[in-house]
């Protein structure tokens, strides 16, 4: 809502910029992102009953205890993956939100300096 609200202040006072200096606009900065997929090994599914009834590889407690190991580390290196994407998220959040306060900030200053239209 913050930032449809800055849009429209933008928007609603665009003409000011007519006043502006005809210094050219700081170019964006570019976003860095650790968007890569999680490098996290899932372990082969267990093989099921055939059709000749033989028993699975998990009913073998060897096997078992070698799935869910592998099952485990997987589930860690998930859990440490979204965790860390959620940190990043957090951050961006928190630098998008700056920089539609520093907008607001700017044209309230900018308002009041032109006699607080």
């Amino acid at each position: 809502m913050k930032k449809i609200l800055a849009c429209a202040v933008v928007l609603f006072l665009a003409p000011i910029g007519a006043y502006a200096d005809d210094a050219p606009a700081a170019s964006a900065p570019t976003v860095q992102d650790s968007l890569a997929p999680p490098g996290c090994e899932q372990p082969a599914l267990p093989a099921a009953e055939g059709a000749d009834h033989t028993a699975s590889r998990l009913h073998k407690s060897d096997d078992k205890a070698a799935f869910n190991a592998k099952f485990q580390a997987y589930r860690d290196c998930m859990k440490a993956y979204t965790d860390g994407q959620g940190e990043l998220a957090k951050k961006h959040i928190a630098a998008a939100n700056a920089a539609v306060k520093a907008v607001n900030d700017y044209i309230a200053a900018l308002n009041e300096a032109q006699g607080g239209n």
